[in-house]
């Protein structure tokens, strides 16, 4: 190895930045572990079951039902979801 490729070899080191790994400070991973979630609305089963039935109505799409309700498509969907599993249950 020539006095020339070490030197390449080697330059890259002293330009990483300081990725908060000092000590006496946290990684940016520890800080996020440490904040608490934000908490969940609970919902009634009377008012998710009348959620899915506007979906199934068919005037409105179920993104539309969950911006009405400033609620999240996601959960909107899983609600359907479950209301169709239970129905088979049922049955």
């Amino acid at each position: 190895m020539t006095a020339r490729s070490a030197n390449w070899a080697c330059s890259g080191l002293t330009d990483i930045p300081d990725q908060g790994l000092t000590p006496g400070k946290m990684s940016m991973m520890e800080n996020m572990a440490k904040k608490k979630p934000r908490p969940r609305p609970s919902f009634t089963r009377e008012f998710r079951a009348e959620i899915v039935e506007l979906c199934r109505r068919g005037d409105r799409s179920i993104s539309e039902v969950a911006r009405d309700f400033d609620l999240t498509e996601t959960s909107v969907r899983q609600w359907a979801r479950q209301a169709d599993f239970e129905a088979v249950i049922a049955a």
